[in-house]
């Protein structure tokens, strides 16, 4: 074999066997944004995929370059019945929507392009980066490793701590670090695995709960919490908030989730509830708690145990709030 032979099998090897599926520019490629005429639309800038399979025949491995062109004015097909769309690319340069997150081996075959929150089903209220390089064989293996743990809590950036705002029914979360597989490829192609995650105070949270006409869930803007409700199992997607309603003095456990890629707090409501603060924080490791599907790619982060009649998230006789253990959290 030549010298030049052999430059382009190897050339061809690493392209199969590690480079992978995904943005050959995950920071300039497939940009998605809001639609400027209609909030209810969005746009997509042109690109460049690859799609590697390696696994079919893996003394064979094959690489295809993909390239698209621009999309406007695209439609949600769930606008009006789900709150959260996953975005992907398939290998004919075709865009895919689903309402839930997709494997690790789905993305063999699918390039993560974007989250994008219709939270109040109507309009686009925020357009999240999506993990959108996933890298195949020996290093495929450390992405379905993260994907399987979640987003790491890196300590040595801070502790991402959660704490309650004094005086409000808002959140506070210390800055911080994660480490997550390509969670930084949007924004710089050296350091891609580990993100900065600024100090938010009261931010605006997604604050979810489950509904029976829609699997995903149910979500709302806000930067409060509201008091006194439960998701006790009987919503549906046309109601502002839960159904179930506490005592004053009834006890419940929320679980607090952190969208990484998107630096933005979700709250899901508890589902159970008790007639002592004491009995809910006991009862967190074996309570029945059915997380919404569309928060499965975010990461826990803390446990909120709130009264009914709480005003203070920062006084104990109102909540305590524990965090969550990393990697992918059991909560306290």
């Amino acid at each position: 074999m030549s010298f030049s032979g052999l430059a382009d099998y190897l050339s061809s090897l690493l392209k199969t066997r590690l480079l992978g599926t995904g943005l050959l520019d995950p920071v300039n490629d497939a940009i998605v944004t809001v639609n400027g005429g209609d909030s209810s639309l969005f746009d997509l800038s042109s690109g460049v995929a690859q799609f590697s399979d390696s696994f079919t025949n893996m003394d064979n491995p094959t690489s295809v370059e993909v390239s698209f062109n621009s999309f406007s004015a695209q439609t949600l097909t769930n606008l009006a019945t789900n709150s959260v769309t996953f975005l992907y690319l398939n290998g004919a340069g075709s865009l895919i929507q689903s309402t839930t997150l997709k494997t690790g081996e789905d993305l063999r075959d699918f390039v993560g392009l974007a989250i994008i929150e219709h939270s109040d089903n109507t309009i686009i209220n925020n357009i999240s980066g999506f993990t959108p390089v996933s890298l195949n064989n020996p290093i495929m293996s450390l992405a379905d490793l993260s994907g399987a743990m979640g987003a790491i809590n890196a300590a040595s950036g801070g502790q991402n701590v959660i704490s309650g705002n004094s005086g409000t029914l808002s959140l506070d979360k210390a800055q911080g670090e994660w480490y997550y597989h390509s969670i930084n490829s949007r924004n710089s192609n050296k350091i891609q695995n580990i993100i900065q995650s600024g100090a938010l105070v009261a931010p605006s949270m997604l604050i979810g709960w489950t509904v029976t006409d829609a699997s995903a869930g149910k979500f709302v803007n806000s930067t409060t919490i509201t008091a006194g409700l439960y998701d006790d199992g009987t919503a549906v997607q046309a109601d502002a908030l839960p159904q179930g309603t506490m005592t004053n003095n009834q006890w419940l456990n929320m679980r607090v989730f952190y969208v990484v890629d998107s630096h933005q707090l979700a709250v899901q409501y508890g589902q159970v509830l008790y007639g002592s603060s004491a009995a809910a924080v006991n009862a967190v490791p074996t309570e029945v708690f059915t997380v919404i599907p569309a928060l499965a790619g975010t990461t826990p982060i803390a446990t909120i145990t709130m009264r009914g009649a709480a005003t203070d998230l920062s006084d104990s006789g109102d909540a305590s709030i524990r965090q969550a253990i990393p990697p992918r959290a059991v909560f306290q």
